[in-house]
């Protein structure tokens, strides 16, 4: 089984520069393919939207994810 996401949205809903954090909000859209005939459950692939919140914390002048979870989970 191999699932692939894409990006449709992203937005940052809190920034502390200060403290060197950060909170993003995403949509992506995942697709799965590796069941039967390499698609999903009937053959082909499937495909969701889901929403994501990532931590986000500054390391020097970069920008790490530090924690990530599905949106309202």
């Amino acid at each position: 089984m191999v699932a692939t996401a894409t990006t449709s949205r992203a937005a940052l809903s809190d920034l502390d520069e200060a403290r060197g954090t950060a909170r993003l909000l995403a949509v992506v859209k995942v697709q799965v393919h590796g069941g039967p005939d390499g698609g999903g459950e009937g053959g082909q692939p499937e495909s969701r939207r889901s929403g994501v919140l990532a931590d986000l914390t500054r390391d020097g002048d970069t920008w790490k994810v530090s924690a990530v979870q599905e949106a309202g989970s």
